[in-house]
């Protein structure tokens, strides 16, 4: 299972796990995937826009320290594990979607979210309906690539951590 939970999560008030869709191309184990991106060794659209929107720093201008800083405190996974294809194009399919939906609890038993961002609406049909009845609060959200802005990427985290942190006392 290739789950991020970053070093200072579990001690996070709330808790949030950040539930991409799928990868496309070649795979990288989060594990070493995300230490590159926080060292700005490799680019990654979907993760900056991310960090952009939740941070309120730019990752252009952000130092490895803040960067880091915001990694550790989540979770992250995608809902479809291995590639789904060569280029941005590729889709996951229904079948991939209802095997990811039963991965999902495990999941969320290892993770122990106090809430979850689903990043992603169309994988949300199959993702949501699980994390709500694990009793988990969910915000979903466009894909960073659909056109929304930050703001409003911003504004979803932020009503997911508002949510997150009345189930979580």
């Amino acid at each position: 299972m290739d789950l991020w939970i970053g070093p200072n999560y579990r001690r996070q008030v709330p808790r949030v796990l950040v539930l991409g869709v799928s990868w496309y191309g070649d795979v990288e184990p989060l594990v070493t995937f995300i230490p590159k991106w926080i060292r700005a060794e490799i680019a990654d659209e979907f993760f900056t826009r991310l960090f952009n929107a939740t941070s309120g720093i730019t990752a252009a201008k952000a130092t490895v320290e803040q960067r880091e800083q915001w990694w550790s405190e989540i979770a992250f996974y995608n809902f479809v594990t291995g590639t789904i294809g060569p280029t941005s194009a590729a889709r996951p399919r229904p079948s991939q979607f209802r095997t990811a939906a039963g991965v999902l609890p495990d999941v969320l038993r290892i993770a122990r979210p106090h809430g979850v961002w689903i990043v992603g609406t169309t994988h949300s049909r199959y993702s949501a309906p699980v994390v709500v009845a694990a009793g988990i609060p969910c915000e979903i959200v466009r894909q960073p690539r659909s056109g929304i802005t930050n703001a409003a990427l911003g504004v979803s985290w932020s009503a997911l951590n508002n949510r997150a942190r009345q189930a979580a006392s």
